[in-house]
Formats: C-alpha cells, sequence, structure tokens
C-alpha cells in the first residue's frame, strides 16, 4: 500500500484528533511495507463530513479488532516530496469494536489537492510490516450527504387530492441547490419512487449528491387522511301496492338517500325505525348492512311510511372513517 521509513516512518501522536504528524523523511535504503492483507478485508467507509473547522468525522464498519488494530489515517501529498509518498500519518484509535467512528483533525495538514486515506491496520512497530485494509481516499473539499439534517418546509399536509411535497429549506444548515448539488426524489413507504404524491401516506425525500457532494440525505413527511366529507340527504321513493301485494320489493339505496358528498368508501347500514304516523312497521322493512338496499315486504298496506337509518363510512386510503349519520326516508305505498 505504501513504504515509510524502517524506523521512525509512522510515528504518530496520541490516539485522537490530533494523532496525525509529519512523517519522517525517508533516508537510505532500509524501509518498512505497510500491506494489503485478506484479514482486513471488510473494512468499510461508510460516511463521513468535514466541519468549518476541517474536522473530518469517519463513520467505518467492518474493522479488525485485537491487539495492535488501529484505525489509521494518511495524508499523500499532491506534489513530490522528500517525504515520499506520505507526508502525514498517526492511529487515530484502537480497534475495540467493528463498527464505530474517529474525527480527524485537518487544520494546517491537508491542503487543496492532497489525498485523505482512512485504513484498519495491524501496526507492528519500527522494522516490521504492517498489515491493513484497501486505503479508502476521501477528498475533504467532497461532502459527504449521508446523515446530513434535512429541513423541510412543511412535515405533514392532509390528503386534498392535489399533488403536495414540501420544499427543502437547509441541509445541515446551509442552503443547497437543486440541480446543481443534489437530486430530489421521493419515495413512498412501499419503496416506489412518486414523481406527483398525491396520496395519503409517509415519504421519504431523498437527495443525492452531485458536484461537490456525494452520498444520500433522507428526510420523511406525511400527508394524513383527510375528514371523511360523507354528507347524505332523505329521498322519496314510491313502491306501487299492487305489486306489493304479490311480492317483496326492493328499492336501491340510491332511490332513498343522496349522496351530495361520498368518499366512496364501504358503508354499514343499521335500520332504527320504520313508522306510519306513531305506529312502528319495523317488521316490514329491512335494509341490507353492505349495499343499502331496502326491502319492503310483501302484504304493507297503502299510506307514508318514515324510515330512519344509521350510516358509517369506513375511510379509505384517503380518508377517515366518517361519524355514524341518520337519515330518514319516506317510502310511499299507492
Amino acid at each position: 500500500l505504501f513504504t515509510s521509513a524502517a524506523a521512525g516512518g509512522k510515528k504518530s501522536g496520541n490516539e485522537g484528533a490530533d494523532a496525525l504528524i509529519e512523517n519522517e523523511e525517508i533516508k537510505g535504503s532500509d524501509c518498512k511495507l505497510t500491506v494489503k492483507d485478506d484479514s482486513h478485508k471488510t473494512f468499510k467507509v461508510d460516511s463521513y463530513k468535514i466541519n468549518d473547522n476541517n474536522v473530518l468525522t469517519v463513520r467505518y464498519s467492518g474493522a479488525l479488532a485485537g491487539s495492535n488494530e488501529y484505525i489509521s489515517a494518511i495524508i499523500k501529498p499532491s506534489w513530490i516530496s522528500e517525504y515520499g509518498e506520505v507526508r502525514y500519518y498517526g492511529r487515530i484509535r484502537s480497534v475495540e469494536t467493528a463498527k464505530g467512528s474517529v474525527s480527524i483533525n485537518l487544520a494546517g495538514k491537508y491542503r487543496d489537492g492532497d489525498t485523505v486515506c482512512i485504513f484498519n491496520e495491524q501496526y507492528n512497530g519500527d522494522n516490521k510490516t504492517d498489515y491493513a485494509s484497501s486505503l479508502f481516499e476521501i477528498d475533504p473539499r467532497v461532502i459527504d450527504l449521508t446523515d446530513a439534517k434535512v429541513a423541510l418546509s412543511k412535515n405533514v399536509f392532509t390528503y386534498n387530492g392535489k399533488v403536495q411535497k414540501p420544499a427543502v429549506e437547509k441541509v445541515d444548515g446551509k442552503t443547497l441547490m437543486e440541480g446543481t448539488d443534489y437530486t430530489l426524489t421521493i419515495r413512498n413507504s412501499k419503496g416506489a419512487e412518486v414523481a406527483s404524491p398525491k396520496e395519503a401516506g409517509t415519504y421519504t425525500i431523498m437527495l443525492s449528491g452531485e458536484g461537490n457532494y456525494i452520498g444520500t440525505a433522507k428526510a420523511t413527511y406525511t400527508i394524513n387522511k383527510a375528514e371523511n366529507p360523507l354528507s347524505i340527504k332523505a329521498r322519496t321513493a314510491t313502491v306501487k301496492y299492487r305489486e306489493l301485494k304479490k311480492k317483496t320489493q326492493t328499492l336501491a339505496v340510491t332511490k332513498v338517500i343522496k349522496f351530495t358528498k361520498d368518499a366512496k368508501d364501504k358503508k354499514t347500514y343499521t335500520l332504527l325505525s320504520a313508522k306510519k304516523e306513531k305506529k312502528s312497521f319495523e317488521n316490514k322493512f329491512k335494509i341490507n348492512k353492505t349495499t343499502g338496499k331496502v326491502t319492503v315486504k310483501k302484504g304493507l298496506k297503502k299510506g307514508t311510511y318514515k324510515v330512519t337509518v344509521k350510516i358509517k363510512a369506513s375511510g379509505n386510503a384517503n380518508y377517515k372513517a366518517s361519524a355514524v349519520k341518520k337519515v330518514t326516508f319516506t317510502v310511499k305505498v299507492k
């Protein structure tokens, strides 16, 4: 992976953000090797960020823990240097768990064009070979959006049948430009991309870095179900007595009830009463619980009957269940 002076070529500051120190100049022909090996092959950099003070924070996983195992970093200079291919080196943290994060202070050490590399290594001391993972190159000028906090103009909407999506206001406190700094996609709760979100549900806004940005930042917002719009009015239906003398008659729900507003959802119908003046004729009427069809039983005498039912809509993907509605319609037998 790289060479260093056999003795003193991989000096490090104390573990921590300031562990990077300038490498010793290579003199003579004695070198030691840092060699890639399979025991460290699962190590990877998951994400990274650099703040305004040039402190780089790196999240990693798959590190090999154990004696002499470290998360280390180097800075490769962009120009020919008497220090060889590595100018700064440091053992940032001893590895105790496979997954974690480290912070590295680059202030005064990194120059535009340099390459920062993070790796997992077994450091064995002067005049001994060190064994390491691949070198994960990081360009501190490029900002990783992974895990960035996305501030949206609005996080909660209510279904209205129209496209509803919030604006992206800030990403980690900064104003970024769609099309220049990121591309935006929206996915529903099933992971399918949605160009025009209208339906009630939870949506994930995904900002995929462009230009000087990499990685993907995420934020969620919700379109809540709307209140059920169920609104009904009574109608008057007529049943011919001469037909009712022969057999039971059935009336479609639309013959006795007008749905002035409807979410087109399932409904439950319950007969409450059926009267002619003050006398009950409930035993002569029946209403289908799911279709609302009204049955007028054979043998009902001529007259005007007031039938009261209650209706409850169950709601659907975009509307809540309704409150119970009561309506009294008229059936005339003549």
